[in-house]
């Protein structure tokens, strides 16, 4: 867990040199709220990673990468951006039932499988083209993180 907190910092770092910064951390109650309703929804407990993430901040748009936080929360400094929420994102992703969305980019989107619980990161266009599999929740989240650092995760992390 270390590890991704060291990434918050360097994302906030980033946000600061342009003027920017992260939203709030979340607090316990609405991550408990959020566990409820995605256990209750989907019948998957949020991943301990995602909820020490959503403890330091409530959602990342960094980068062109997307990580939902516990609700959708404009970004501050805009008036027309916001971060969406896990529940309100994965309403417009409904199509693809069986998955539950963490994050998305202009290129990728991140999802866990509600039937075998493993973690992927795949193609925007081509949903079936899976670049990257685990069952480290860590790990997949540490991509996420990554990549919305700006760096290329898709050589080192690749099936």
């Amino acid at each position: 867990m270390k590890k991704l907190e060291n990434i918050i910092s360097a994302i906030k770092e980033q946000n600061l040199k342009y003027g920017d910064q992260l939203p709030s951390p979340a607090s316990t109650e609405e991550i408990n709220d959020l566990e409820r309703k995605t256990t209750q929804i989907f019948q998957v407990e949020l991943p301990e990673a995602y909820k020490g993430i959503l403890s330091q901040t409530n959602g990342i748009d960094n980068d062109g990468v997307m990580l939902y936080g516990t609700k959708t929360l404009p970004i501050e400094g805009y008036q027309d951006r916001f971060i969406s929420g896990l529940m309100a994102a994965n309403e417009e992703w409904k199509e693809f039932a069986g998955y539950l969305f963490y994050a998305e980019s202009d290129m990728y989107l991140f999802v866990q499988s509600l039937s075998d619980k493993s973690f992927s990161y795949r193609s925007r266009e081509r949903f079936e083209d899976v670049i990257f599999s685990t069952e480290d929740n860590e790990l997949f989240f540490e991509i996420i993180l990554n990549l919305s650092l700006g760096e290329n995760s898709e050589e080192e992390y690749s099936n």
